[in-house]
């Protein structure tokens, strides 16, 4: 398995909002960065959006003798759903595509600043394009799929949370009491 740490994702993640020339985030970056905080956030409540329609659905509390105003009005939620996922994915792929290509060039910068009698004299240039070539797809692939993975189910869990915090008050006030009441 490839597993990667948390402070390798966040400082991926945070690659994404800097230039190739300088060290600092520029204001369009950060606004994606927002904006696909929000599109995270608004999945995720038009996720939860679809299920509780689908409850309304099948205890029928609205009383509604035609069943196609539940089937339209569902297949309405999910496809305002698929359209949020889509650009959600979408921007994070652009921003992932501008981390790797930023890494990419400050790699190659490296390279081309390292001293030619105590770098390129020892190590054969096949085995340096070798790495280079090789660690960028494997970031394009690990990372990546890592970094949206990672995204999707943090923000999920967070969602879940607040749901359960809504759903039943009592999920808040548990207290260490009845924690060190429950035996394993």
């Amino acid at each position: 398995k490839h597993l990667l740490k948390w402070s390798v994702i966040s400082q991926f993640c945070l690659q994404s909002t800097k230039t190739s020339s300088s060290s600092s985030p520029t204001k369009k970056k950060k606004l994606k960065l927002i904006i696909l905080a929000i599109l995270f956030i608004t999945t995720q409540l038009l996720w939860f959006s679809c299920d509780y329609w689908l409850n309304i659905w099948l205890s029928n509390s609205l009383n509604v003798s035609n069943e196609h105003i539940y089937i339209y009005s569902y297949i309405g939620w999910l496809l305002i759903f698929i359209v949020f996922a889509f650009l959600r994915m979408f921007l994070l792929v652009s921003l992932i595509i501008s981390s790797v290509s930023i890494l990419h060039d400050n790699v190659l910068i490296s390279l081309l600043s390292a001293p030619i009698n105590l770098f390129y004299d020892i190590v054969p240039i096949g085995r340096i394009m070798n790495r280079l070539s090789k660690d960028i797809d494997r970031i394009d692939l690990v990372l990546t799929s890592n970094v949206s993975e990672a995204l999707t189910h943090q923000f999920s869990l967070l969602g879940a949370l607040i749901l359960c915090c809504i759903a039943s008050p009592m999920f808040i006030l548990f207290r260490k009491s009845s924690l060190a009441e429950t035996s394993f």
